[in-house]
């Protein structure tokens, strides 16, 4: 298959350069906090993943992006999503700072990409299917903050999570908590990478559906501000990832850029 057909949608500007260095300046930021900030901020374990997540991000923004741009991008992000988020969950400011203006290039980059397609004779797709692509890498790489506290930010951000998930009366709450982080992670690449979506938005309405029961929410009411939370934003969510579940995913995907390897 050649570049040109998996580069449909890559921007005219070499913004993966840009995006690489903003990205690499976090990474230098992640290595000196490992060394500067102290342990009981920044575990060693978490400093770790966050040097690897960055190391990922920027060299596929460098190296992947300018030959495969969908899979470039969405992996770029969600890397540099997962090593941004230990750095704000854990306060180390110098990391999260550093990261922000990669975040928001990211972002200007995806309007960049749509904006440049739909002013195509033939665009590849159409402004409908660019909203759904929105929305389905907005509530996939929703769930970086909850598997990245309970697997890779350390023990002290996990713990928080065994408690909760002792609260609810279950024994082996350690096990719980590595399986949901585990499924959220699954989320985050069938959801916002476009990964087998169709199977992943199933997947994903099942195991809100799960952590809604066993969090006691349906018997909170519906209206998700009543106390202990009621079942209106699990119910958004269901509802979402059931209807990637049915259309599966864009042109903005891993989905469609292996369809058309394989051809």
């Amino acid at each position: 298959m050649s570049i040109r057909l998996t580069n449909a949608l890559a921007p005219a500007k070499t913004h993966y350069l840009i995006m690489g260095s903003l990205t690499g300046l976090g990474l230098i930021a992640a290595c000196i906090a490992i060394f500067t900030v102290s342990r009981d901020v920044l575990p060693l374990s978490a400093g770790l993943f966050t040097i690897s997540f960055l190391t990922i991000s920027t060299a596929v923004w460098l190296f992947v992006v300018p030959r495969f741009f969908v899979p470039g991008y969405l992996i770029g992000l969600l890397a540099m999503l997962m090593g941004w988020r230990i750095a704000g969950l854990l306060e180390v400011d110098l990391v999260a700072w550093a990261l922000l203006p990669a975040f928001l290039c990211a972002v200007v980059v995806f309007f960049i990409v749509r904006r440049e397609d739909l002013r195509r004779t033939m665009p590849v797709m159409d402004g409908t299917g660019w909203g759904l692509t929105f929305l389905r890498i907005y509530v996939g790489f929703d769930l970086v903050p909850h598997f990245t506290e309970k697997l890779f930010a350390g023990p002290v951000t996990r713990l928080d999570d065994i408690n909760s998930f002792q609260s609810m009366g279950l024994s082996g709450a350690f096990y719980f908590v590595l399986v949901a982080g585990l499924c959220e992670l699954g989320i985050a690449i069938g959801i916002g990478l476009g990964f087998l979506t169709r199977l992943a938005g199933f997947c994903a309405a099942l195991y809100y559906f799960i952590a809604t029961y066993l969090g006691g929410h349906f018997s909170n009411g519906f209206i998700w501000a009543s106390e202990g939370g009621g079942w209106e934003y699990p119910a958004l969510m269901i509802a979402i990832f059931l209807l990637f579940s049915v259309i599966g995913a864009s042109r903005f995907s891993l989905d469609d850029t292996l369809r058309r390897t394989v051809r």
